[in-house]
C-alpha cells in the first residue's frame, strides 16, 4: 500500500482502490509492503478488537518499510489505521483459508 496524499487528506492507496480491504491468509506470513511518498510520516497498526496486535513502526517521508503478520485467526475481526492519521488513513482486513 502507498500512503496518498489528496489536498491534505492522508488515505492509503493500493490497487484495489482508497482504503482498500487487505486479505490475510490463515497459517501464512501476511507481508503488508508500504511506501511513503508524502511528507508526514505514517504507521501501519492492525488492531483487533480495539487492540493493537502488530506495528510497521514509523514510515519517514520518502521511505518504505513493511509489517509482517502471521497471528490470524479464521473468522476473527481485523481492521488497520495509521498511527497518526487514524480517521481518514483505515480499513479493514479480511482473513481467509
Amino acid at each position: 500500500m502507498k500512503a496518498n496524499d489528496k489536498k491534505g487528506v492522508y488515505t492509503w492507496v493500493n490497487k484495489e482502490g482508497t482504503n482498500p480491504v487487505l486479505n490475510f491468509k490463515l497459517n501464512m506470513d501476511n507481508v503488508v509492503q508500504l511506501n511513503n511518498p508524502t511528507d508526514s510520516k505514517h504507521q501501519l497498526v492492525i488492531t483487533s478488537g480495539g487492540k493493537e496486535v502488530a506495528s510497521s513502526g514509523d514510515i519517514e517521508p520518502g521511505k518504505s518499510g513493511e509489517l509482517t503478520f502471521a497471528e490470524v485467526n479464521q473468522g476473527k475481526t481485523l481492521e488497520y489505521h495509521c498511527l497518526y492519521h487514524p480517521t481518514t488513513m483505515k480499513g479493514t482486513i479480511t482473513i481467509s483459508s
